[in-house]
């Protein structure tokens, strides 16, 4: 079953606060949901002190996922699908010698598009593109 998209929707973006209005400065991190050029940024979180290197590749990570995840309905299972599909693929390309099955890991492969497909399919049902 599909997940409501209940989230801030993309894309998202991350920056270093600057001089606020009243004159205090920060160096925290901060996302942001919306496009910089437009200016119709709406602030989703903070991510720490700029200074501190592991925040600043999380900030980046978390904002690449995000982005990275448009369109999904659910995310987590269609990654998860996407993964089976690939695995199926990569034992179904071994050279036959290596293989257990053949018909096995064609079929593996067939299934694991088929339920790619559905979710797919189910996802954009849920957001009104089918």
């Amino acid at each position: 079953m599909s997940k409501q998209n209940n989230w801030t929707p993309e894309p998202w973006h991350f920056r270093t606060r600057e001089m606020d209005g009243i004159g205090c400065y920060s160096n925290d991190i901060r996302i942001y949901q919306g496009t910089r050029e437009n200016g119709l940024s709406e602030w989703v979180a903070d991510c720490g002190c700029e200074t501190d290197p592991i925040r600043h590749k999380n900030a980046r990570r978390i904002v690449a996922c995000v982005n990275a995840c448009t369109g999904l309905a659910d995310p987590a299972a269609e990654i998860k699908a996407m993964r089976e599909v690939c695995e199926a693929a990569r034992a179904f390309m071994l050279p036959p010698s290596l293989q257990v099955s053949i018909v096995d890991n064609r079929d593996r492969l067939r299934l694991a598009i088929h339920n790619l497909a559905a979710l797919k399919a189910e996802g954009e049902a849920t957001n009104g593109k089918a």
